[in-house]
């Protein structure tokens, strides 16, 4: 992994650690509002769990830039801002069709060859360019994988194709 990546791999922990926290206190808010206060009390608590982790985050990523601050990058790595690239959530149910035509498992290329004929309308021109950290890895392919670890770490991976594709034992990734 190099350098620019493990940097990114920091952002996007961050951005994601950032999006869940508006979600639990969106969820606390609700909460308070229906009167289920003790509901709204354990997801504050949750808020503020998640809040100190991602500063912990924070604090290994200036670390981390301390590790490495006598190296140079030859570009800076520029992330599309999150209005111009298609989100994340929008690869699930591509990578779960292919995968059920696949049988259930299959290699990383062929899963995202068919999820590129799926998406290939629906992807905008930032998602065609390859990361600045990586010029082999087109944005799209990049947010596709991000969303493929979601999917295993929630479970749906396992959960869809054990009942889709009618086996008692499915692997939890592509391989």
């Amino acid at each position: 992994m190099a350098y620019s990546d493990v940097t990114q791999a920091f952002e996007i922990l961050l951005e994601e650690l950032a999006r869940m926290l508006t979600g639990v206190r969106s969820e606390a808010a609700e909460a308070a509002r229906e009167g289920k206060y003790d509901r709204a009390q354990i997801l504050l608590q949750q808020a503020q769990r998640i809040d100190q982790f991602a500063h912990s985050i924070r604090q290994k990523q200036q670390e981390w830039g301390r590790v490495v601050g006598g190296r140079r990058r030859t570009r800076k790595a520029k992330r599309a801002p999150r209005g111009e690239r298609t989100p994340g959530e929008t690869y699930c149910v591509p990578i779960l069709q292919a995968l059920i035509k696949l049988g259930g498992q299959a290699k990383v290329t062929d899963v995202l060859e068919r999820v590129y004929e799926q998406m290939r309308a629906k992807l905008k021109p930032v998602d065609l360019e390859p990361l600045p950290s990586n010029a082999k890895t087109l944005r799209w392919q990049n947010a596709a994988q991000w969303e493929r670890l979601r999917m295993v770490k929630q479970g749906l991976l396992f959960m869809i194709l054990h009942v889709a594709c009618g086996r008692s034992r499915l692997p939890v990734a592509i391989t």
